[in-house]
């Protein structure tokens, strides 16, 4: 039953709900909220709704690359998406870095790297990971 809320929150942010306005475009931010525990997701991408699909994909698939949201996920708790589109001028990344900065605390974010410019900072990769990126 979650997953199918989850499936719910995805498709609203796809822009199914034939009530809603289309967005001027596909480019901005996205917040996906754990009505669970009240923790979110900041993200932005150049096409927010095929984004947003991945990473529900990638949640039902168990193979989401953030371990905290995807063992949430698991857990059951229920999600929200909301888009948030921007013009071609918007600075999107500096936007997304601004609002992580802004909401930085553990105990409130799921994101995990907090450079927009290189979100794999920092990241430990296993040997397996290392020959699969340089293959």
């Amino acid at each position: 039953m979650t997953k199918a809320l989850g499936k719910r929150a995805e498709t609203e942010a796809l822009g199914a709900d034939s009530s809603e306005q289309k967005p001027p475009g596909r480019r901005g931010l996205y917040l996906i909220g754990d009505l669970t525990n009240g923790k979110m997701y900041i993200g932005s991408s150049e096409n927010v709704p095929r984004r947003v699909s991945q990473h529900f994909s990638d949640l039902r698939g168990e193979r989401h690359s953030n371990i905290h949201l995807q063992r949430s996920f698991n857990l059951g708790h229920v999600f929200s998406v909301q888009p948030i589109y921007t013009d071609r001028e918007t600075d999107i990344r500096g936007v997304e870095r601004n609002l992580i900065e802004e909401f930085n605390r553990k105990d409130f974010l799921y994101n995990i790297a907090l450079d927009t410019t290189a979100p794999t900072l920092g990241t430990k990769w296993t040997e397996e990971q290392r020959a699969k990126i340089l293959a």
